[in-house]
């Protein structure tokens, strides 16, 4: 199962769409331990990371993320 990590901002139904277009298995989630237990995790990207990395902070998404890259 993939994890699209639901942090606020990003293309995140883009991301879906594709997933589901390939019929990949995915999960939307804002939860570390679904990050954690995830094959792979994707980052929906946006215009401004800078904005992206305070959105993850404050979701506390940060320390996982660097776990499992």
């Amino acid at each position: 199962m993939i994890a699209v990590v639901d942090y606020g901002a990003g293309n995140l139904f883009s991301v879906a769409n594709a997933l589901e277009h390939l019929a990949i298995p995915y999960q939307i989630t804002q939860d570390p331990g679904a990050l954690a237990a995830s094959d792979g995790i994707l980052l929906p990207g946006v215009g401004a990371f800078p904005d992206a990395m305070e959105m993850l902070q404050k979701r506390q998404l940060v320390e996982i993320l660097r776990k499992m890259a």
